[in-house]
């Protein structure tokens, strides 16, 4: 939920999450909780609602399925875009509260961009996760 919430403020979509079934115009889960007789499938049964499925819950997979859903644009100027205003927020972050922030994978190119700007700002930089999950990790210095 806090995940799904943050990519949509950072998308800047007009979503809403809802904690009541029917007031809501989609249903996104993930792929684990789709079995016959799930609970999810026991909320849904019946109503004329969109079942959408992503992977895991996984910030790139929310943004993946919001870009989709709303028609946004993936160039990779957007995507640059999205890479250093997500680190530059994050920065300011760290330099305010003094602590750690992850921000979403990206991969090596957009990571070393953000690299440069976690530097700019006098933060120490860790890559951290597996590809493709690979993130920066900031650190107050």
């Amino acid at each position: 939920r806090e995940r799904l919430n943050a990519a949509i403020q950072f998308l800047q979509v007009p979503a809403k999450i809802s904690n009541v079934i029917s007031e809501a115009d989609i249903v996104l889960t993930i792929k684990p909780k789709v079995k016959s007789g799930s609970k999810i499938m026991q909320i849904i049964q019946g109503r004329q609602l969109p079942l959408h499925v992503i992977r895991q819950n996984s910030t790139a997979q929310i943004i993946k399925f919001i870009r989709s859903f709303f028609k946004l644009s993936q160039s990779d100027e957007d995507l640059e875009h999205e890479a250093l205003e997500e680190i530059k927020k994050a920065c300011l972050k760290v330099k305010s509260q003094h602590c750690v922030v992850e921000v979403s994978p990206r991969t090596a190119f957009f990571r070393r961009l953000q690299h440069q700007v976690a530097k700019e700002n006098g933060l120490s930089a860790l890559s951290t996760g597996e590809e493709p999950h690979r993130r920066l990790r900031l650190y107050p210095r």
